[in-house]
């Protein structure tokens, strides 16, 4: 088991009428595993509840960590939101550095 160095950030954008974009900072990792916390955006407005977010690391919203497997170049599982909320098989990517779209109007 590892504890990462730089901090690793992943990224999840669903949704099905609406774009989601959630983020998520590793806390530790093993070969076949990582375990991840909820973390805020930063969001950017330019439309009607629309725009591009970034990750905010150091603003935790849910400090239990979930674990996730990793596959081959995503990772997938359920992850802890709140104490009652829990989002089941998600999958997120190594965030890239760029600001993410997201579409909160239904």
């Amino acid at each position: 088991m590892k504890t990462p160095t730089a901090e690793k950030i992943l990224v999840s954008v669903w949704g099905y009428s609406m774009t989601l974009v959630d983020f998520y900072k590793v806390v530790r990792e093993t070969k076949r595993s990582v375990w991840i916390v909820p973390i805020a955006a930063v969001e950017n407005q330019t439309g009607y509840l629309s725009g591009t977010c970034v990750p905010d690391p150091s603003r935790i919203t849910f400090d239990k960590p979930s674990m996730i497997r990793k596959r081959d170049g995503y990772y997938k599982g359920s992850i802890a939101q709140s104490k009652n909320h829990t989002l089941e098989n998600m999958y997120l990517r190594d965030w890239d550095g760029q600001p993410k779209s997201f579409n909160h109007c239904d």
